[in-house]
């Protein structure tokens, strides 16, 4: 299993348009913080994978027809930037 930063966004992205809710949640640590991006303001929206989890397992109910397209993906370091 590759485990470079930009390999697990994609395996998550994968997992993610499958809807397999097990394999996205290996593409985590337990200590995962997401965060949200609206214009110029970040925003912390939640912390830890079993939050993660109850959150997209709702959005996937809500939204069955959800997919994601990296359009774009940048690593430096730990961090990694995408366009979808």
């Amino acid at each position: 299993r590759d485990t470079t930063p930009s390999a697990v966004v994609r395996e998550y992205v994968a997992a993610f348009n499958a809807k397999e809710l097990d394999a996205m949640m290996r593409a985590f640590s337990s200590d995962l913080v997401w965060m949200s991006v609206a214009g110029d303001s970040l925003t912390d929206v939640g912390r830890g994978v079993d939050a993660f989890r109850q959150m997209i397992a709702g959005y996937l109910r809500a939204v069955p027809s959800a997919r994601s397209t990296l359009i774009t993906i940048d690593a430096t370091g730990p961090w990694v930037t995408t366009h979808e």
